[in-house]
């Protein structure tokens, strides 16, 4: 016999699973930002991305609900951005949304990003400072 759960299609990974409304404005402002750095129009992104312009506005802005993480990687992959920075930017809104939601202030969200960081360095994950990946996909001086 086929247990009941089995037949339940399984749900594609969401972006906003847990994220709270500061994160995901957070990763859509990343993503706005390497856009307009490339000089490319929402209209632009929503074509080399199979999807409606107002769609890309959305999840720039953080107010699109259930983004799935594939779709946000082809995002991603036609602004240019590798998929190591995507998933340091997802790691950094997971880890944001998580703080908050513990009741975590910006202070205190900020002291325990610093120290995550350094463990993750201890264990030779590369989550270099945001500031620094950017530089390296559009150019210094330009965020």
């Amino acid at each position: 016999a086929v247990a009941a759960d089995a037949a339940e299609p399984i749900k594609e990974n969401t972006v906003s699973q847990g994220l709270t409304p500061t994160a995901a404005q957070e990763l859509g402002r990343d993503f706005s930002f390497v856009r307009k750095a490339k000089d490319r129009t929402l209209r632009e992104a929503g074509k080399a991305s199979g999807v409606s312009m107002q769609y890309v506005m959305n999840i720039e802005q953080g107010s699109r609900p259930n983004v799935s993480e594939p779709f946000l990687r082809k995002l991603a992959a036609s602004y240019g951005i590798p998929p190591v920075t995507v998933d340091n930017l997802l790691l950094r809104a997971r880890i944001t949304s998580a703080l908050e939601l513990r009741g975590l202030d910006a202070a205190q969200q900020s002291l325990t990003w610093s120290r995550i960081k350094i463990t993750l360095a201890e264990l030779g994950v590369d989550m270099s400072d945001m500031s620094d990946l950017w530089r390296g996909l559009v150019g210094d001086g330009d965020r």
